[in-house]
């Protein structure tokens, strides 16, 4: 990740919340989580998060269009914490507990529109990976050259199609 070092919200954001790289590691269940310790799948993490809303939101959980619009709300929020730190009204440290918990929030409703598509999450990362390393894939005669090479036609972000 590049940081200006000229920008100490740049830097402060970077110190603190550091390269996600860093954050390559296997889900394993951990204190409060799914009961056993076991590592858990991310489609045991869609049951447990639709089991939960279909317990405290009963008349809600199995609606598409209220949990797409929760999800978007907290992502909203997310967003918002975010760009405090990134424009210097708060620091990082102050509102990293609440940055973590609204990007929980919006997994959880992820997780539940998951739940209600019938859809496995592992599976269609899986697949869209796939696609768009075919879409994406570096072309090996600009690997290196420092020029950001990119085979066939690109037309939108690594998310779309």
């Amino acid at each position: 990740m590049y940081v200006n070092p000229r920008s100490p919200i740049k830097r402060e954001y970077h110190d603190h919340f550091g390269d996600a790289r860093r954050l390559r590691q296997p889900l394993k269940n951990r204190e409060g989580g799914v009961p056993g310790g076991d590592p858990v799948t991310l489609q045991e993490i869609v049951a447990q998060c639709m089991r939960d809303s279909a317990t405290w939101f009963p008349d809600k959980a199995f609606d598409l269009a209220f949990q797409t619009l929760s999800l978007c709300g907290e992502a909203g929020e997310l967003a918002n914490k975010v760009k405090k730190v990134e424009r210097g009204s708060d620091p990082a440290n102050d509102l990293f507990p609440g940055i973590v918990e609204e990007a929980i929030d919006t997994f959880i409703y992820l997780m539940d529109v998951f739940a209600i598509l019938g859809v496995d999450p592992e599976e269609a990362y899986h697949a869209k990976r796939a696609t768009n390393f075919r879409r994406f894939e570096p072309d090996p005669t600009t690997v290196g050259s420092g020029r950001p090479g990119v085979s066939g036609s690109v037309s939108g972000s690594p998310g779309e199609g």
